[in-house]
């Protein structure tokens, strides 16, 4: 899956860029398939350590007691665990040549979100092999939401996302593809209307609920940015 689609191509031209100590926190990355209501699409991931049989609004972090005499052993097994799960071949015999094997995967590869969901799962493996682990405390999401949002708009943002990966996994059948590509558009063109009503409609009913009679009201102070 590609990172930006339009109806000019698509390539993988979106970035997730982070320093290296919050690298190491970065899990969990794939481009969704949830529409964005642009040509981008929406990029998720969890820093800290997923456990992916939780609920969707909590998640486990693991905090690794890293000593200086753990890292070679790190290191060693982070080699060996890209090496296996991105080169697919033996420690030994790519340990040399494991940047250039992996370049020419990323180069090569139809499926970017695999090759990043690899050298995600080999992270940790590394981790859990060379150091030991503190006690694991847990986070909680809280999903915010926004007052114009309706079951309609679930209704419909399921409908585009349904559309878009239909469109998506069409790559064999080029006069179907486009047959799809145009349906997702028009569901999408569709859906980014029924947002902007509801946005307006929500707005409307916001101010007619405030007090007329007060003309220093809620309404007046964010009009002056107060």
């Amino acid at each position: 899956m590609k990172t930006f689609q339009s109806s000019r191509g698509s390539s993988n031209i979106d970035l997730t860029i982070s320093n290296y100590k919050l690298l190491k926190e970065v899990q969990e990355w794939k481009i969704s398939e949830e529409e964005s209501c642009s040509d981008h699409k929406i990029i998720q991931f969890c820093i800290g350590q997923y456990n992916a049989q939780q609920t969707e609004n909590n998640f486990q972090s693991i905090k690794y007691i890293a000593k200086e005499e753990n890292l070679k052993i790190f290191e060693a097994s982070v080699t060996q665990e890209i090496t296996e799960q991105m080169c697919r071949s033996s420690w030994e015999e790519e340990a040399i040549t494991l940047d250039k094997c992996i370049s020419s995967r990323i180069a090569t590869t139809e499926d970017m979100e695999d090759i990043v969901n690899r050298f995600s799962d080999a992270l940790p493996t590394a981790c859990n092999k060379s150091f030991k682990t503190g006690k694991a405390f847990m986070k909680t999401n809280k999903h915010k939401t926004v007052p114009w949002w309706t079951e309609d708009l679930t209704i419909a943002r399921k409908r585009v996302n349904a559309f878009g990966t239909k469109y998506q996994r069409t790559k064999t059948n080029d006069i179907l593809r486009d047959q799809r590509q145009n349906e997702y558009h028009v569901e999408k063109a569709q859906y980014q209307v029924k947002i902007k009503n509801a946005k307006i409609q929500s707005w409307k009913q916001y101010c007619n609920k405030v007090s007329s009679t007060n003309p220093w009201n809620t309404v007046y102070k964010s009009a002056v940015g107060k």
